[in-house]
């Protein structure tokens, strides 16, 4: 077995053989993103400022990593502090991502969750409402997500969570769901009820568990082919030949001819396969 380093990246393949190797030794659960709008009272006052998300600048997890957030309805979803009752009964003053409206909806982009398995998805969640007499579910927020590439977006089966009267106020976990392993991913929350309602996110949690799997690559001359660097996949002396790329889990997310013979294909950090004509390496592009 014969491996090639270059610039913080590790090519690991052999010549005209089948290669054996592990990626990461963890076996844990890892947290990948973990947004809690900088905890309590970092930035705003209780109950008398706001800003939009778009102008809210003290993200503990956004803006790392090229992770945005954006709102797209016509009243923006906000950060904001509001005294809230934790689920152990204690006050505090929260900053969260405040959902006052009906059709009022914000997107984190950009997540990479690529060198990970078994990726898993947590927030809390609290109500709020004028009137006492209108009933709150968690089931009545709605969240989806998207994967770069793809027009289809994904909607989350939220479990049911019956917010009592005097439970509004209280900031609960809603939760653990399955989201995929992808180098581009976008996660979509709206609250999609006009009674009043308003609901108040925090604690936004992504997990997984790093890639441990011993992968099996075939590759053929490709260590002198394919370099890695910071943010992008080099190839040389590969003109006029088709290259794929493709993430760990078999997923196809680039495929062009190469058109010179030194040649870059812009990636995120993450692991990735090379298949040149068949041939076969795997890149860490850190």
């Amino acid at each position: 077995m014969k491996t090639t380093t270059s610039k913080s990246v590790f090519i690991l393949c052999a010549l005209f053989c089948t290669v054996s190797f592990s990626i990461a030794e963890k076996l844990n659960s890892t947290v990948i993103f973990n947004e809690n709008c900088s905890g309590n009272g970092s930035q705003q006052s209780p109950n008398t400022q706001q800003k939009s998300v778009g102008s809210f600048t003290n993200w503990s997890a956004i803006g790392l990593n090229g992770v945005t957030i954006t709102s797209y309805s016509t009243t923006s979803a906000d950060v904001r502090t509001n005294t809230i009752l934790t689920s152990t009964g204690t006050l505090v003053d929260n900053n969260h991502i405040y959902m006052p409206a009906k059709d009022v909806l914000f997107a984190i982009k950009n997540i990479n969750t690529s060198s990970y398995s078994d990726v898993k998805f947590t927030f809390d969640m609290a109500g709020g409402s004028a009137s006492t007499s209108v009933t709150q579910n968690f089931n009545e927020i709605e969240i989806y997500y998207k994967v770069s590439g793809s027009t289809d977006s994904v909607r989350l089966n939220i479990n049911s969570k019956l917010l009592l009267s005097t439970e509004k106020n209280w900031l609960l976990n809603a939760g653990e769901y399955a989201i995929p392993s992808t180098n581009n991913l976008t996660l979509v929350f709206k609250n999609t009820f006009a009674l009043a309602k308003i609901f108040r996110i925090d604690n936004i949690v992504i997990s997984g568990t790093p890639i441990t799997s011993t992968f099996n690559v075939q590759s053929s001359n490709l260590e002198n082919s394919v370099f890695s660097n910071s943010g992008f996949v080099k190839i040389i002396n590969k003109k006029n030949t088709k290259v794929s790329i493709y993430t760990v889990s078999g997923s196809l997310l680039k495929s062009t001819i190469i058109n010179s013979d030194d040649f870059n294909i812009n990636l995120p950090q993450g692991i990735y396969v090379v298949d040149i004509d068949t041939q076969k390496a795997k890149v860490i592009v850190k």
